[in-house]
Formats: C-alpha cells, sequence, structure tokens
C-alpha cells in the first residue's frame, strides 16, 4: 500500500476511510500520515524528497533507513494485480480482527454467556461504524430543511436558461447527465450552461474532447456573436474582428483538457481549487472517455464505477456534477429518433446514478439528412416537422428526481455556437 502510494500519490485520493490507526508498525502509521499531510498541502512526494524523511524519523531509521523505501516498493512491484482498494479493505479487516482479538482477551470471565456475546456484539458493531461518518438524526435534518426554506437560504445553482430553471431544481451535491448522439449540440450546451453559472461562481470544465483552444474559440464566437467557423478560419470581417477585440471576459470558469482524465485527477484538481475559492459546479466532456484504473473490468463496469465517482465527489465537496455522456444507436434504428433513457450507452447506473438525466435532441438534423421530394406523400408531412423545428432543439428531461419530467424547447444558433430561450 505505502509502496503504491509512493510510487502515485493520487492513490490517496481514493482511499478516505484509510486511517494511520489501521498500519500495524508504528513506523508505517508515520510514514502514512507524512504521506497524507503532504499531498493535502499539494506536496507530492517520491523516492527523492522522501529520503530526507527517511534519514530523520527514527522509527523509519530502525527498519532500515532511506534503504527501506526499495523494500516498499519491490512488495508493490511484486503485486501489480491487486487494486488499492483491495489493499485497503484488507489492512481494514486485519485491523478489526487485531481489535477484535484485543477486546476478547479484556473480557470479564465472571459475566455470563449471553452477557458477554452481548458485549462483544456491541464493541464490534462500535469498531464496524467507527470510520462510517457521523450519526444524523432526522429530526436534525428536518430541521436544517425546514431552516433553508424559511429563510431561503437555497443553494439552488441557476442556469439563466428560464424554463429549465423553473423546471429542474438543481443543488450541491446533484449528478446532472447531459446525453445525446453525435453533432446533437450537447458540448455547447454544456458549455453555455459552464459559461452562465461561472460569471458569478467557479466552474471547471474537464474537456476530454476538446483542446482549450477550442473551448475559448467557442466561448469566444457566443460572447461576441461571432460566426464560429469564420472565427476558427481567421476568415472575420471588419465588424466581427472588431466586436472580437472589444469583448471582455470576465468569467469564472477553470479548463482542463488533459486527454485521459480520471476520478482521481478530478477529485485531486477540485482539492488544489478549493482551497483558494469557492467551487460551484464542475463539468465532465465526457464520461465514455474517462479513463478507469480498473482496466480488466468490461467497460461497463468501468462506466458504472466513474458515475457512482462522479456522484460521491458532487457529495463530498459539495458542488453540482453535469457529466455529458453518448448514447448508443438504437435510436437512430427507429422512426421517432428521441431517444429515451434505455439509449443511454454502455451502463444501466448512468440513470441510477443520476439526479437528472437531459437529453439534447434536434429533429432538424435528422429531417435534413432525409429530404422528402416535393410532390412526394410526404413532403408537407416533412416541411412542416422543417418549419416547426427549424433553429430549435428539444431539451428532454428524463429523469428528475425531485421534479417531473418535462420537455423544454431551446432555440439553437449553430452560427454562434449558442443555445437560448425560445422566446
Amino acid at each position: 500500500m505505502l509502496g503504491r502510494i509512493i510510487l502515485n500519490n493520487h492513490t490517496l485520493e481514493r482511499l478516505d476511510q484509510l486511517q494511520p490507526n489501521h498500519f500495524y508498525f508504528e513506523a508505517h502509521q508515520k510514514l502514512f500520515q507524512h504521506l497524507r499531510n503532504c499531498v493535502n498541502e499539494a506536496k507530492n512526494q517520491n523516492v527523492l524528497t522522501l529520503k530526507a524523511h527517511f534519514q530523520i524519523e527514527k522509527s523509519l531509521i530502525e527498519l532500515g533507513g532511506s534503504k527501506y523505501i526499495k523494500d516498499l516498493l519491490l512488495a508493490e512491484n511484486q503485486s501489480p494485480l491487486f487494486s488499492e482498494k483491495d489493499y485497503a479493505r484488507n489492512l481494514v479487516d486485519l485491523w478489526q480482527k487485531r481489535e477484535l482479538f484485543s477486546m476478547i482477551e479484556g473480557l470479564d470471565k465472571g459475566k455470563t454467556l449471553e452477557e458477554l456475546k452481548n458485549e462483544l456484539n456491541e464493541k464490534f458493531e462500535a469498531l464496524e461504524s467507527e470510520n462510517q461518518g457521523e450519526l444524523r438524526l432526522i429530526n436534525n435534518l428536518v430541521d436544517e430543511v425546514v431552516e433553508k426554506y424559511s429563510t431561503k437560504k437555497i443553494e439552488q445553482v441557476k442556469t439563466s436558461f428560464s424554463e429549465i430553471d423553473q423546471k429542474v431544481i438543481i443543488e450541491p451535491g446533484n449528478l446532472i447527465i447531459i446525453a445525446g448522439r453525435a453533432s446533437m449540440g450537447k458540448s455547447t450546451l454544456a458549455l453555455n450552461l459552464a459559461k452562465n453559472i461561472s460569471k458569478k461562481d467557479c466552474v471547471i470544465l474537464y474537456s476530454l474532447e476538446m483542446s482549450g483552444s477550442q473551448i475559448a474559440s467557442k466561448f469566444l464566437s457566443e460572447s461576441a456573436g461571432v460566426n464560429s467557423y469564420r472565427l476558427r478560419f481567421n476568415n472575420l470581417n471588419q465588424n466581427e474582428q472588431t466586436s472580437i477585440l472589444a469583448r471582455k471576459i470576465e468569467n469564472k470558469l477553470i479548463v482542463y483538457d488533459q486527454p485521459a482524465i480520471t476520478l482521481g485527477f478530478i477529485r485531486s484538481t477540485i482539492k488544489q481549487v478549493a482551497r483558494k475559492v469557492k467551487l460551484k459546479a464542475i463539468f465532465v466532456d465526457h464520461v465514455h472517455i474517462m479513463t478507469s484504473p480498473n482496466k480488466r473490468d468490461s467497460r461497463e463496469r468501468q462506466i458504472a464505477e466513474i458515475t457512482a465517482g462522479l456522484k460521491a465527489i458532487a457529495k463530498e465537496f459539495g458542488i453540482v456534477v453535469f457529466a455529458l455522456c453518448q448514447l448508443n444507436r438504437d435510436n437512430e434504428k427507429r422512426e421517432d429518433k428521441r431517444p429515451t433513457l434505455s439509449d443511454l450507452r454502455d451502463s444501466g447506473s448512468i440513470e441510477q446514478d443520476a439526479d437528472v438525466v437531459m437529453f439534447v435532441h434536434r429533429d432538424q438534423y435528422y429531417l435534413e439528412r432525409m429530404p422528402e421530394n416535393p410532390g412526394s406523400n410526404n413532403y408537407n408531412k416533412w416541411l412542416e416537422a422543417m418549419n416547426k423545428w427549424s433553429g430549435k432543439a428539444l431539451l428532454s428531461v428524463a429523469k428528475n428526481r425531485d421534479g417531473e419530467v418535462a420537455n423544454i424547447v431551446l432555440k439553437f444558433d449553430s452560427e454562434f455556437s449558442r443555445f437560448s430561450d425560445l422566446d
């Protein structure tokens, strides 16, 4: 366990339940505490930086000093198949056994068998619950909710889309899924939402597909009202150039555009940002490109772990997590192309973990690719649909844990990479 943490400090971010006293040797307890303190202070540790610590810590000197680092790394290299969660679970199990044996030795042998069994059960239940967090009575929780609503201290995150804000309650701790087929505009919608929220509050965007430069171009195009394609090809007229140069952007949006992003990376960067400013929301674009440490698992199980991890991050840090997801191709085989929850790709756990699932769908996209010839039986029906959905998108709220499902029509302007209220 220690060897793995030394090789990859981010391992610690997935081991919230592991405590120093779970290690048997005092030297290991102190080393684990030292590593955790350093990581919490954003001081990453490796073999070189740890040498000084091994040379001054008495308990580590007794084990061999800086040479002992090699033993820890060798132990890790000889057991590469086990995950850090397996190591941690084993350490906690062994600690509980030691504590239990100690309890047994301390039992009063003069008590009846029933009394001994009850005492032992109580102690073991206390042992198991030690790392499970504080107990919260429902009475206290109800009082908190009453106070929140009576004083209007509601931390609802506003998207600045009027109908979304009226029909969908988005609060800290929520996992919001934005799903859609390719070219439906889910990344554009996510960027628009991130832009609106980050006008007042700090937001992080993790982009696994678009580079920071592409995101900035879309951001600028939408903000300045400039054609996004002409902007990227540097083919702007004089008015557009003036508009770009005059545009002043002051949003609190942080962008990470690394090609491989893990839950550990997200957790680590959130901690870094949260130490400096209050974070309101993060956007992940998108879930199906994220990297899972358990590469031997099926992709379905990996996605399940990722979405469960994102929900845990939302609750732990008290933020809203917006996660983009792809759909399978089943909707394109149907006459009605509008997606349903069963179209979510790879895992039903996405629907299970999410507080809200919203589908972005544009009928115009499919109608333009399946035109009817004038005079054909279906031409008038096709033309009517084109007129109805041209420049519009349907945001279908298919799951809404704190409200009702709904269909919201938005204006979509592809020229400026912009969604807006219909009216």
